[in-house]
């Protein structure tokens, strides 16, 4: 009750808050309204009205002559408006000089158009439009005619209330309205030319004829230019922003809009299937979580590179706050990738986070979710039923196959159906008592009880607030943000809070820029008890508690018969049971990680065209992991119990003392980088653009980390106990099994890395229509290489792009609008930090099973990675072609890019024979290449008062491996438990024995002997070859993307995504016998469809049980590695649902805040649509991915 209440509280406190935040908000705002200068001499829409805008003060505005739209927009920043103008102004571009001091806008405006020829007008929305000086006012509305319409952008049919319309012949003009509605009234009859103009699009001039008494309707949908359709984006590749007029690599730029359409406390979660190319591999989550244009290397790091503000991050991605984030930038291929060089074979994520403006008044942004999420479905997994155990084990133990176990001076485990069969046959139990008990024991499933005391809804809630602003002499951001998370696992919570800051100063006329940042994230996860789900001690009928509620304990935890364990208490020892009920909060298990970034650069412009920068960047992080085992856990008692010794007159020693025992783990990581930077810039003759950079670059990188163990430890003093670790004691269950006390001294681990590097790139522009692009990069590192030669790394790229659609020739009303066509191709690098060119050994303390023949030495050293002075860097070639294009005026856009890669002087293992003493040798013996398609489509479906827009994504990759030195044995082809590449296959692969059915008279599975079916399965597996071994299929997606409908009508936005993958298998779960008969643990559901009769071959590939349930030798090898196991693994899921609501700026403006949206987010819905009949989701066969449902509010003041 206790715990729902809690819960029902933390519910209330979330609704509160945000009811405050939506209607009570503490600031104020100036209220934005339509207005006009009053001395602008200029007719609008008679909707305008006296705007607070102008009533602003300005404390200063000092410009020395620059062009005079530069002191409209440092007013317009200090007023928080956006300028849109004409581009056909020439008076805008005239350089001017003023200082004005503690002035409102409205006379600064005033002082600096005064006899330009240029007027002003300001909508309530905050836009501040120009006009050319001959839109006069109209004294009066006379009765003549009216035009009335809508203007919006041909692309997706957004108003663009900056837009001007007007009429010159008259001077008459207006703005359109926050919804891009405008009206011209007093209009006397009569023909004229009336212009709808907008800031980077085309300008649509129309003759018109207006009927006095009549109002014509007249809508504008603007296009924008082909030199402007790629201006508004900006890539970022860590070292510079480029505009993407001047880009000729693969970049995916995705926006704070992406970012926040997805609910996630994890930055990486929230560019899922919304980037082509980019995919979540979901068999290798740990060590291969996400691919860009799938694999390049085999054994090294496979990660993308991520760069955080301008340095790659080297803690882990937990640490960043999406909150924080402004954009992401994707660098797909070698031209977006190389100026990272030895470091972006694998891609580069390239993450910007939030930061101010020069000239922007504070601007407070708060952001709040909660999400909810469904308890695991433990009956989703296909497990065998509590009566097929039960009955299995009456069978086998009626057969013999525990006599052995029953008999062993080990006193093995032993389930309680075994043990309630031998207390039947020695007389004990009666048959009536012991069929009722079994009956009682069919009837039970494990998964009732564990859903009912281990498992609850999972709770997380994301709280971030950030302030940012500046003046014409400094920017700033400062930003908290705390996440509070409760899994689904009861006992267990963890919690994030993270802070960041950033100062900009200019200094010496804007010539000198000092910028400053920190970061600091602080994290902790706690757990109260063990983990124990995927024990083999679990039957599927134990239970956790009685029908009474008692807890019960688990039959045999730790290995050893229930009945021995139960009387170990009465004999002096600790009781030696376990009850999982009583493990709930018996442990306390902790891991804090404090993150640090610490960044600063200066930078200088030398000239105009010339800036000087130098960037340096510190980070550490520290791990602390504390997990105390008190004696009250299993875990301590059964150890202490293990190591108790008794004497020859029955007194018992403990040589484990019985107190707590505590392990500590702490590792740290920091690293110093810092970079020379020279940017050059020059236009001249208008047509000819040059843009370069060069530098050098440092970087320094250190972890390490120890971990140690006290025994008899007491939390309260923070006390513990020494212990013998070198004698080896006899175990209390079996005296003739001797061993050491584990934990035997401090672990250490570290590791050094070095890096140097010069870079440069470089673009030359041509009319804005051809780039050509170039970049070096030569880096260096400690890892690599005995000779200098090998040491270094020298990488570079080349490309161009051409801007069709600009050129004269091309059709003036052809169906593609826009058409630019790119080509690179260039050299990438990656590196395998696990190598060196130098020994590697590994100083250990002889004990546990570690050369136990040396104990009583102090420490041993072992070879585990012989000298390599050949070693040197992983290169993967790229070549890509992209075209981007737009179609019947914005209704079709996108882009697509072919690609080719080819990997060389990959990382590979060789196995050495015996003598050597080296079991493999890691070097670089394999090549690699990797061809595919990146397709980016968005349509304009609808675009009236309801709009809808669909976005296609869809990437194909094709991979194969060309060389590989070494042929591993056939079983770890057909065992997928690791990479184990073979030439002319892709490095991602499912190899199997084939399968030729079941014999129809026993139904035991048969495979192929030189073409005949055979159950000789020993000369079966050993017929293979690698050559011979039968290629099932890729085992990662070759085909995938997603399908994204976004829709808004007035003030209400909803978006759906649909996923796919395609073109790829799965292994199936099945049925094991080895684990039923030999560990005796409950296995696969497939159990129940298992051949027992002749005709069941007809419809299950399910072999019969073995008789007298004893495996053939090799059966088993045969029977988990056939072809009958796989299957297509082609899906559709229904990904995610969105649904947002925007205050109307009525709203806004009586309630003093710019902007405030609540929106609601689920995801997970499952599989639409299967290639193959399995009932299972295919990338998630043993637990279904849960389901969420998020609420949440964003508010700007």
């Amino acid at each position: 009750m206790s715990r729902k209440y809690n819960r029902y509280m933390k519910v209330f406190r979330i609704v509160v808050v945000m009811c405050v935040l939506s209607f009570g908000m503490p600031f104020t705002l100036i209220q934005a309204q339509h207005a006009i200068a009053e001395r602008g001499n200029m007719s609008l829409s008679n909707n305008y009205q006296t705007n607070s805008f102008l009533e602003i003060v300005i404390d200063k505005v000092e410009i020395n002559e620059r062009p005079r739209l530069e002191a409209i927009q440092l007013i317009a920043n200090k007023a928080n408006l956006r300028v849109t103008y004409d581009v056909e102004i020439p008076a805008l571009m005239d350089r001017v000089s003023f200082e004005l001091s503690n002035i409102t806008v409205q006379d600064a405006l005033w002082a600096v158009l005064d006899n330009s020829g240029v007027r002003y007008a300001i909508s309530r929305n905050g836009q501040l439009a120009l006009f050319p000086y001959e839109i006069q006012p109209a004294v009066q509305i006379i009765q003549n005619g009216s035009i009335t319409g809508r203007v919006t952008d041909a692309r997706n049919g957004d108003p663009l209330t900056g837009a001007t319309i007007y009429i010159e012949s008259i001077s008459r003009g207006t703005l359109p309205d926050d919804d891009g509605y405008y009206k011209l009234e007093g209009i006397p009859a009569g023909e004229y030319t009336i212009v709808a103009s907008f800031l980077g699009y085309r300008r649509i001039t129309r003759d018109i004829t207006i009927v006095a008494g009549e109002e014509l309707v007249l809508n504008f949908e603007l296009q924008p230019s082909s030199a402007t359709l790629q201006e508004v984006e900006v890539v970022s590749t860590g070292y510079q922003d480029i505009p993407r007029e001047r880009a000729t690599g693969s970049f995916v730029l995705l926006n704070e809009e992406a970012i926040n359409q997805r609910v996630s406390t994890n930055i990486l979660d929230r560019i899922e299937n919304i980037s082509p190319g980019l995919i979540f591999n979901r068999s290798a989550e740990d060590i291969d979580p996400i691919s860009i244009r799938g694999r390049s290397t085999i054994n090294a790091n496979a990660r993308p590179l991520i760069v955080v503000d301008n340095f790659p991050y080297d803690g882990e991605l937990e640490n960043i706050n999406p909150n924080d984030v402004e954009r992401i930038t994707i660098l797909k291929d070698a031209a977006a990738a190389s100026i990272w060089g030895a470091q972006a074979a694998n891609g580069v994520i390239v993450i910007t986070t939030r930061r101010g403006n020069f000239d922007m008044t504070p601007v407070i942004s708060f952001t709040s979710n909660t999400t909810v999420g469904e308890k695991p479905d433990l009956f989703y997994s296909d497990r065998m039923s509590s009566s097929d155990m039960v009955d299995i084990e009456v069978a086998m133990f009626n057969a013999g196959r525990f006599t052995a176990r029953e008999n062993s001076v080990t006193r093995p485990y032993l389930s309680e159906v075994v043990e309630l069969m031998i207390r039947h046959r020695d007389g004990h139990i009666s048959i009536d008592q012991l069929n009722s008990r079994l009956d009682y024991l069919r009837m039970q499933d494990v998964r009732v009880d564990m859903d009912k005391y281990y498992y609850q809804p999972s709770l997380n809630q994301q709280y971030a607030l950030n302030i940012r602003g500046g003046s014409n002499t400094q920017r700033y951001i400062f930003s908290a943000g705390y996440d509070f998370n409760e899994p689904n696992r009861i006992g267990e919570k963890s919690h994030r809070f993270t802070l960041n800051g950033s100062h900009t100063w200019r200094l010496i006329e804007n010539k000198l820029e000092i910028t400053t940042g920190v970061g600091f994230v602080r994290s902790a996860s706690y757990w109260d008890r063990a983990q124990f789900e995927t024990t083999s001690y679990l039957r599927p009928y134990s239970r956790f508690v009685d029908d009474q509620g008692n807890p019960l304990p688990i039959y045999g935890w730790g290995n050893y018969r229930h009945d021995f364990l139960a009387e170990q208490e009465s004999n002096g020892l600790l009781n030696w049971l376990y009850y999982p009920l009583l493990e709930v909060g018996a442990e306390d298990r902790n891991v804090q990680v404090n993150d640090y970034r610490v960044n600063t650069s200066i930078s200088y412009e030398i000239l105009p065209q010339l800036r000087a920068s130098v960037y340096y960047q510190y980070w550490q992080n520290t791990n602390i992991n504390k997990h105390n085992r008190p004696l009250e856990s299993f875990y301590t008692r059964d150890l202490i119990n293990q190591y108790t010794q008794v004497s020859a007159n029955g007194q018992l020693t403990f040589p484990i003392p019985r107190g707590g025992i505590m392990d500590y783990g702490l590792t740290s990581g920091n690293s110093h980088q810092i970079r020379g930077l020279i940017n050059f810039e020059n236009t001249w003759n208008e047509r000819n653009q040059v843009v370069a950079l060069g530098g050098w670059e440092l970087k320094s990188y250190e972890s390490g980390g120890r971990s140690a163990r006290y025994y008899g430890y007491n939390e309260k003093y923070g006390t513990s106990v020494n212990v013998d670790h070198v004698t080896r004691f006899p175990l209390y269950h079996y005296n003739l099994s001797t061993n050491v006390i584990p934990g035997s001294s401090t672990i250490h681990t570290g590791i050094t890395e070095n890096f140097v590097s010069f870079f440069i790139n470089a673009s030359y522009t041509l009319d804005q229509k051809y780039t050509v692009t170039g970049s070096a990069r030569n880096d260096a590192s400690n890892l690599f290489g005995v000779r200098t030669n090998q040491k270094w790394s020298p990488l570079w790229s080349i490309g161009g792009s051409w801007l069709v659609s600009d050129e004269s020739f091309y059709p003036e009303n052809f169906f593609l609008d826009y058409l630019k066509v790119r080509l690179t191709y260039g050299y990438n690098g990656n590196i395998d930090r696990s190598v060196s060119a130098y020994t590697i050994a590994t100083r250990t303390a002889p004990g546990n099973g570690s050369y136990p023949q040396l104990i009583g030495h102090t420490n041993v050293s072992a070879i585990s990675r012989p000298p390599n002075p050949d070693l040197t860097w992983e290169k993967v070639g790229n070549t890509n072609l992209g075209l981007e294009f737009q179609a019947f005026d914005g209704v079709i856009r996108g882009n697509i890019d072919f690609y080719n890669k080819k990997s060389t002087d990959l990382i590979g293992d060789i196995y050495m024979p015996r003598q050597t003493g080296v079991g493999s040798f890691r070097g670089n013996f394999a090549d690699m290449k990797t061809s595919g398609m990146d397709l980016h489509l968005t349509t304009r479906n609808l675009n009236k008062s309801m709009k809808w827009e669909t976005t296609f994504l869809f990437s194909l990759v094709n991979n194969e491996v060309t060389k590989y030195e070494f042929n591993s044995s056939v079983s770890n082809y057909v065992t997928p438990l690791f990479i184990v590449p073979l030439a002319g296959y892709p490095l991602h692969s499912y190899y199997a024995y084939e399968w030729a059915g079941l014999d129809p008279q026993t139904g035991e599975p048969m495979g192929y002997l030189n073409g005949e079916p055979s159950k000789n399965y020993t000369a079966i597996v050993q017929s293979y070859t690698p050559e011979t071994i039968q290629y099932i299929g890729p085992s990662r997606p070759t085909k995938f993307g997603s399908v994204i409908n976004s829709f808004a009508w007035k003030n209400v936005t909803f978006s759906a995504t649909i996923a796919y993958r395609l073109g790829y298998y799965i292994k199936r779960e099945t049925l094991n016998y080895s684990s039923l008969l030999t560990n005796f643990i409950q296995t696969h559901g497939d159990y129940a469809r298992r051949w027992q009769q002749p005709g069941d071959e007809l419809h299950t590939n399910v072999p019969s049980m073995p008789s007298n349930f004893i495996l053939p030798p090799n059966r088993i090898a045969f029977e988990l590695n056939n072809a009958s196991h796989y299957i297509r693994g082609d899906h559709i899921r229904m990904q995610d649902l969105r649904i947002g609501y925007k205050l109307p700026s009525k709203a806004t403006t009586r309630l003093s805040i710019r902007s405030a949206e609540f929106y609601a987010y689920a995801s997970n819905f499952g599989i639409i649509w299967s290639l193959s009949d399995y009932n299972k989701d295919p990338d998630y066969q043993l637990l279904r991915p849960e389901r969420n449902l998020s609420f949440g509010i964003q508010v700007t003041l």
